[in-house]
Parts: C-alpha cells; structure tokens; sequence
C-alpha cells in the first residue's frame, strides 16, 4: 500500500463509523478483506472500519500532509455496508 487515511463516514444508527480511502503502490493488490483482516486481534472489534475504498490518489497540502477535510468531503455521500445490512 502506499499510504491510506481513515476517515469517518456517516451512520445512521452508529452516528459515524471509519472507512479507510487507500491508495496502492503500482501492481500491488490487496483485497478490501484482506486489509480488513489485518486489524484483527490487534484492536477492539469495534475499531475496525466499516469498509476500504481505493482511490488512484490522496489529496495532500503543500507540506505534504493528507488532507482529510477534502476525504470527508468527497466521501460525505458514501453508505457504509453496515448501514444497509443493519437497514438502518
């Protein structure tokens, strides 16, 4: 991966919840599960975003910082899985 932020996305049950925006090295492949499962065992259950999404690139300031205001806002929209199996 080359570098991912987690952000958090609106629930209607839960409030907010994270999802990860990761952007992948060139010809690297990890699956949404796979990158999921890597938090398993090492934080609460509840820790664990609710989703991965991928994107070709991550929006930076001028010093190089992830700008997580334009990931929020590009990803105001987005519907979590678990808000719809929850059918909340």
């Amino acid at each position: 991966m080359a570098e991912a932020a987690c952000i958090a996305c609106a629930h209607p049950k839960w409030t907010e919840r994270p999802l990860i925006v990761a952007m992948l090295k060139p010809d690297a492949t990890v699956t949404r599960e796979e990158l999921l499962a890597h938090f398993e065992g090492k934080v609460p259950k509840w820790w664990i975003p609710d989703d991965v999404v991928f994107a070709d690139e991550l929006p930076h300031t001028a010093t190089g910082e992830l700008q997580k205001v334009r990931l929020r806002e590009a990803y105001r929209d987005y519907v979590l899985p678990t808000a719809i199996e929850n059918n909340v």
